[in-house]
């Protein structure tokens, strides 16, 4: 039987929504994008050390650390625990809640962004285009890994993850034993110090999920291909129709709206140009005649 206790939905915080996922999933986890609750949390409470005291508290991976950060909070202004207990239960936005299970600790939805950037020019198309597209990434995704995963020397863990792993070995210097956390199913520095101290294999303590047989069966089946439109079954149904398009004033705009604190691409702002250097000449002559 297919369960969703080890299944998450990330969203934003919306009533709506979220009555209709408690309703249709109502076993699946939530989480809402920490990125997103930054935003209004700026707005009720401007400042860096609000900004930094935030943060704080949604990448506490220990219950220690998360009570610092929120006894921080209650000194500069008692209002931020108001605030942040009416976003529901802990587990939707600070990590030291999130369920080991689901062997991740992502609290953003940067990956939705990774995922249209890779559909490309097909989220300008039409819907049914759209979809195809998509078809077309997946069917290339699982072939090309079900391809590299042939390829790889070991046959048991994964090559990234046998990376991290090395990656953590040499953090041990900057161990404090002030924060854990182990919520994405890989052993974190402080873990890490204790296993060696035993003589053990770190790579025991890895997850199953980052072995390679999983790997395997996660990208073991593929997509049918699809008949022609044409050959489509007449269906006794209303037809569904698109929306009269309305071309908008302007020039369309094809860049996402980008942050405040997000970078702008292409080149930084010139410090200096050729104007402004010829009227810093000048002011410099004329200081010196008068």
């Amino acid at each position: 039987m297919l369960t969703y206790s080890n299944h998450c939905l990330f969203s934003f915080l919306n009533l709506a929504r979220a009555l209709a996922i408690k309703e249709l999933w109502s076993e699946v986890g939530r989480r809402y994008c920490c990125k997103h609750l930054s935003k209004n949390w700026k707005k009720a409470f401007p400042g860096p050390l609000m900004w930094f005291l935030f943060w704080k508290a949604c990448g506490a991976t220990s219950q220690f650390t998360f009570k610092r950060a929120m006894t921080e909070l209650q000194k500069v202004n008692p209002t931020t625990l108001v605030w942040l207990s009416k976003l529901g239960d802990q587990s939707t936005w600070t990590k030291h809640k999130f369920n080991p299970d689901i062997k991740s600790d992502v609290n953003k939805t940067n990956f939705v962004k990774s995922f249209n950037a890779t559909l490309g020019v097909d989220r300008l198309r039409p819907v049914l285009t759209l979809l195809e597209g998509v078809r077309r990434v997946t069917m290339v995704r699982l072939a090309s890994r079900r391809q590299a995963c042939e390829t790889w020397e070991r046959d048991d863990i994964c090559p990234n993850i046998v990376k991290r792993i090395q990656v953590v070995r040499g953090e041990l210097r900057t161990c404090t034993a002030l924060f854990s956390g182990q919520g994405d199913g890989i052993p974190c520095k402080h873990g890490m110090r204790a296993i060696l101290y035993a003589n053990e294999d770190p790579l025991k303590y890895v997850s199953n999920c980052y072995s390679l047989d999983v790997y395997k069966r996660a990208y073991l089946s593929n997509i049918k291909a699809i008949p022609d439109q044409e050959q489509w079954p007449e269906m006794d149904m209303p037809e569904v129709t698109p929306h009269a398009m309305k071309r908008g004033i302007g020039r369309p705009s094809r860049n996402r709206r980008r942050e405040e604190t997000s970078k702008r691409k292409g080149r930084g702002q010139r410090l200096c140009n050729v104007a402004s250097a010829n009227h810093l000449a000048i002011m410099q002559r004329h200081a010196k005649v008068v």
